[in-house]
């Protein structure tokens, strides 16, 4: 509320006469006066401004001269009669004296006190707003009569306040998380000022990437792990409670997957819990489309702004009814929903809220959910005796694979069983595998026969406390396809699933697995977990630089004196320059020369291009060998070559035999996209190349 402006006014009329002297004209006696009736009409402002308009009036005036009384030697302010003049003060007392002259110079005094004060601030309103992931504050001030904020942050001894003026915020960044007093003092255009303060808490920003997302997660199950309420950290409408956590121990077990490649599941298994919403009748019950984790999604972590966003219908986090438009199924079911998460320091519990309609907010807690040591992809252990079967358990008496088994089923050992976090099984055999008897085949390699091919879709079910794997899916298999529950094929029929002991060792990166396939007949398997090889830097496809010098040689590296190609060079053999150098990521190389290449003298052509000569023509299979610490390459296979096809480590062609290997010292510089490489080929003679990578 404002407070009135007041003006006090003391009226003081005083007329000045001035002294009479032998040597002055007296003028008592001819009605000589000084002005008479001295007065003043004052308008203040209302707004805080301090502004004072002073009319004066008077009789028998010619002049006034008015003093406001704010200043020190003060030089009058001059009016004419009929006129007013405005002053701005400040807040106090002021004494004003107007001084009225008459035509004769006498004058005439009105001296009146000005009581100047202005309203102070009221109602203030500390705004604060944190920046999302980081430790910045936006404070954004309000009172009413205010004119300007001096903000003090409370982070510093003997703080300088940060001033801003009406409508304008204050930011500031904290050095550390902790918790603040903020402190805001209103000015307004007097003296008064109004003080508050406000508590911040602030918490280390979220550190956290995309990378840190992947993997499954689950509902904490605990009390208090899923609530609802008006605000963040309030979960008073709702919030489960440890009895809830048992009562949905089928909605506790729901799992929520972040593939490395982006994708999302919700994997429910068989049950979940199912609200009146979903034409349930809250409790358990068999997953709804299409929130049954039944359709591709995608997600995607931002990490300036804190939050994940799932892209699918009917992908959810949490509770499937709460989304960005509201709940289920009061609004349609979105296609993508964002959710704030943050995630804890050691990357284990991610905290998510999702404001579904205006101060309605859904809390979750999920906890990383342990992998289990079966997910992956496994093959049978390379070495004697992991494959076998005895009367009992650790017995392999009856039957055990040996060394020359291993070599002799090749086309076995490189099978591989694929166990997907989303709870799917496959039988990956390639073109061959071992084929028995019973199948058809004459125990040896060959094509995969059906069921046991691989074509059947199937899944898997892992139990950690019972230590058995169960595959589901006629003709899905571990180890070999005939051992089963019921016997051994064909002497039973194929089952529709099959369960398996299994244990784990070597960091889980060992399965040791058994199955009773009838009474005292354990078939035994050591699976080992399957580690694709690493990438070489050489993989990929080469070509010589299309540049001068990138082709030559001289009497030692780096010397290219007795030959080096130039751009002239290049442009004739444009044949030769569009030749590739193809390493394959399998340790296959190829030459591959198109229609036409550089065919020498040598090999009966007129150093010119012209079609390729066998062996060089890269028609003969080839591998290389890249040796990263001795930087070497070795080619093998007769007529594969790098560079020129001369040039060999036993000399030059057609001067020595060709050769089936030829190693090549190697580097790699620009982020492994130029190599260059040479080849001794005879003493003293050193072939150079550089290669580009495409």
């Amino acid at each position: 509320m404002k407070y009135i402006k007041q003006l006090l006014a003391l009226f003081i009329v005083t007329t000045v006469f001035n002294a009479c002297t032998e040597e002055e004209t007296s003028y008592a006696f001819q009605n000589v006066s000084a002005p008479e009736n001295v007065q003043a009409t004052f308008s203040i402002a209302q707004d805080d401004t301090g502004n004072v308009s002073v009319a004066p009036t008077a009789n028998g005036v010619t002049a006034f001269e008015i003093y406001f009384g704010d200043a020190d030697a003060e030089t009058a302010t001059k009016v004419n009669p009929g006129e007013a003049t405005t002053h701005t003060y400040g807040e106090g007392v002021f004494n004003l004296r107007i001084v009225a002259i008459g035509a004769t110079g006498l004058t005439s005094e009105l001296n009146k006190e000005v009581i100047i004060s202005f309203a102070a601030p009221t109602d203030l309103v500390i705004g604060t707003a944190i920046t999302t992931n980081s430790l910045e504050v936006t404070v954004s001030p309000e009172a009413t009569n205010a004119t300007m904020f001096d903000v003090y942050f409370g982070d510093v001894i003997d703080e300088e306040p940060t001033a801003i003026l009406v409508g304008e915020n204050a930011v500031h960044e904290y050095a550390i998380a902790g918790e603040y007093t903020i402190r805001v003092v209103a000015k307004g255009a007097g003296a008064a000022t109004l003080e508050g303060t406000k508590e911040v808490t602030l918490e280390a920003p979220n550190t956290a990437s995309a990378a840190d997302f992947i993997g499954t997660w689950k509902m904490a199950s605990e009390a208090g792990s899923l609530g609802v309420g008006p605000g963040i950290g309030d979960i008073s409408w709702f919030a489960i409670d440890d009895q809830g956590v048992i009562d949905r121990a089928c909605y506790f077990d729901d799992a929520y997957v972040f593939g490395a490649d982006g994708s999302f599941m919700n994997i429910l298994g068989v049950d979940t819990w199912i609200e009146g919403w979903q034409g349930g009748s809250d409790g358990c019950g068999v997953p709804v489309a299409p929130h049954n984790g039944s359709i591709a999604a995608t997600y995607i972590y931002d990490e300036s702004n804190g939050t994940v966003t799932l892209t699918g219908e009917g992908a959810y986090l949490g509770v499937p009814k709460a989304n960005n438009e509201g709940e289920l199924p009061n609004v349609a079911v979105p296609a993508t929903i964002t959710y704030n998460a943050s995630l804890s320091e050691d990357k284990n519990t991610m905290n998510v809220y999702i404001e579904s309609g205006a101060g309605v907010f859904w809390q979750y807690k999920l906890v990383r959910d342990e992998p289990s040591p079966i997910i992956g992809t496994w093959v049978m252990a390379s070495e004697a005796g992991s494959l076998g079967v005895g009367p009992s358990v650790g017995d392999t008496s009856w039957f055990a694979i040996d060394d020359q088994g291993v070599i002799d089923r090749a086309c076995y050992f490189d099978d591989t069983y694929v166990f997907g976090v989303d709870g799917s099984f496959m039988n990956i055999l390639g073109a061959d595998t071992w084929i028995e008897g019973w199948q058809g085949g004459s125990d040896a390699c060959g094509a995969p026969v059906a069921p046991h091919d691989g074509a059947t879709s199937a899944t898997y079910m892992y139990d950690s406390s019972a230590g058995t794997v169960t595959i589901s899916g006629s003709g899905a298999y571990v180890g070999i396809p005939k051992a089963n529950n019921e016997g051994e094929l064909p002497n039973v029929a194929v089952p529709a699933s099959i369960t398996y002991t299994v244990s784990f060792s070597n960091e889980n990166n060992t399965m040791n697995i058994y199955i009773e396939a009838g009474a005292g007949v354990f078939w035994q398997y050591k699976l080992v977990r399957y580690v694709a090889p690493a990438v070489s830097p050489i993989s990929g496809t080469w070509k010589m630089a299309s540049e001068a010098g990138s082709l030559g040689v001289g009497p030692s590296v780096g010397d290219t004196s007795w030959f080096a190609i130039d751009d002239q060079g290049v442009i004739d053999r444009a044949c030769y320059f569009d030749d590739t150098f193809v390493f394959g990521t399998d340790g296959s190389f190829m030459n591959v020369l198109g229609a036409d290449t550089w065919v020498e003298g040598w090999q009966g052509g007129s150093d010119a291009c012209g079609a390729p000569v066998i062996p060089h023509d890269g028609s003969s299979a080839a591998t290389y060998f890249y040796d990263e610490t001795n930087e070497t390459i070795t080619i093998t296979g007769a007529g594969a070559y790098i560079g020129i096809p001369k040039a060999n480590n036993d000399g030059e062609l057609p001067n020595v035999a060709v050769p089936s290997t030829i190693t090549y010292n190697v580097t790699l510089t620009d982020n492994n996209s130029t190599m260059n490489v040479y080849v001794e080929a005879g003493a003293g003679v050193f072939w150079q190349y550089k290669l580009v990578k495409e």
